[in-house]
C-alpha cells in the first residue's frame, strides 16, 4: 500500500514539475475526430467577440456529411458539400445577409467567428515551440469579389496573459502573442499545410495561454447570393502543438489524483492502526 502512495505522490510530483522534455500534443481533439469535444465555441462576452449578431456556428463535417450554409442570423439558407483534409475536419460556412453592424465599428472591417482551447503552463517559464501544425482552407465564392483579394481566411492565433481579456486588433500586435493566416487569395479552395516556426519561444506570466481557430469574414457588410450559389468558408484540421515542457494539468485532474491519493493515505493508516 505504502508502495502504492509513493508511485502516487511521484506521478503527483512529475505531474507539476517543469523539468521534463516533450509534452506530446497538448491539443485536445486537434483532428476533430471526436467532434467538438475539448473545444469551446466564442459567443457573446469573449474579447473578441465584438459584434452584436451570433458568431457564425462552427461546423464539424466530412467528405460524406453535407454542412449548412449559414447567416450571422443563424438561418439556415442551405446545404453544400465540402472536402475535409482527413477524416473530420471543422469550418463555417457563410452566405446571405450581412451583419447588422456596420462594418466601420471593427478593426479593418473584419468579424472573427472562433472555437477555443485554454492551455495553462508553468508562470514565469520559457517554453519553446517544438511543433506548431496545422491545416487549413479559405474560399471566397461570391461573384462580387472571387479569389483575388484578401477578403475571407482562416485565423490561427495564440494569446496570452492579459492579451486573452482584451479585444483583438489585427493592427496591434500586442493582443496577440502569433498569428498565421491562410487567405482566401492563398489558398483557393485547397487546403494548405500551416506552421509557426519550430524553436519558437515564449514565457507567461500567469501561466495561461488560449489557441485560437478563426473564422475572418472581411466582407461581412456584403449580402453574399446564396441564390446563385455564393458562399465563404474557411476549415481547419489536424492541429498538432508541441511544448519542451510539461503543461500544468488540469484543475479537476490534479484534484482527483489528490483525492486518491489521501483516500489511499487514510485506508493505510487505518490498516496499520
Amino acid at each position: 500500500m505504502m508502495r502504492g502512495i509513493l508511485i502516487g505522490l511521484g506521478c503527483l510530483l512529475a505531474l507539476t514539475s517543469p523539468g521534463f522534455a516533450d509534452t506530446g500534443n497538448i491539443i485536445v481533439n486537434g483532428d476533430f475526430e471526436d467532434g467538438l469535444n475539448g473545444w469551446s465555441i466564442a459567443g457573446p462576452g469573449k474579447p473578441a467577440y465584438i459584434y452584436n449578431d451570433p458568431p457564425l456556428t462552427p461546423q464539424v463535417f466530412n467528405d460524406f456529411m453535407p454542412v449548412n450554409v449559414m447567416e450571422y442570423s443563424g438561418t439556415v439558407l442551405g446545404q453544400t458539400f465540402a472536402y475535409a483534409k482527413t477524416g473530420n475536419s471543422v469550418g463555417w460556412f457563410r452566405a446571405g445577409a450581412p451583419t447588422s453592424v456596420p462594418n466601420s465599428t471593427l478593426p479593418q472591417g473584419m468579424l472573427y467567428s472562433f472555437i477555443y482551447q485554454d492551455i495553462y503552463v508553468f508562470p514565469n517559464e520559457e517554453y519553446t515551440i517544438l511543433q506548431a501544425t496545422w491545416d487549413c482552407v479559405s474560399w471566397d465564392g461570391s461573384n462580387q469579389a472571387k479569389n483575388d483579394i484578401r477578403h475571407v481566411a482562416g485565423m490561427f492565433l495564440i494569446r496570452i496573459d492579459n492579451q486573452i481579456d482584451i479585444v483583438y486588433n489585427p493592427d496591434d500586435p500586442s493582443t496577440y502573442k502569433f498569428r498565421s493566416t491562410t487567405w482566401n487569395l492563398d489558398s483557393k479552395g485547397n487546403w494548405m499545410a500551416r506552421q509557426l516556426t519550430p524553436g519558437t519561444k515564449f514565457t507567461s506570466t500567469t501561466g495561461r495561454i488560449q489557441v485560437q481557430l478563426h473564422f475572418q469574414d472581411g466582407i461581412n457588410d456584403r449580402n453574399i447570393n446564396w441564390g446563385q450559389n455564393e458562399y465563404l468558408f474557411a476549415a481547419y484540421d489536424n492541429l498538432v502543438i508541441r511544448l519542451d515542457k510539461p503543461v500544468v494539468p488540469e484543475p479537476t485532474g490534479l484534484l482527483a489524483l489528490g483525492a486518491g491519493l489521501v483516500s489511499l493515505s487514510a485506508r493505510f493508516v487505518r490498516r496499520s492502526g
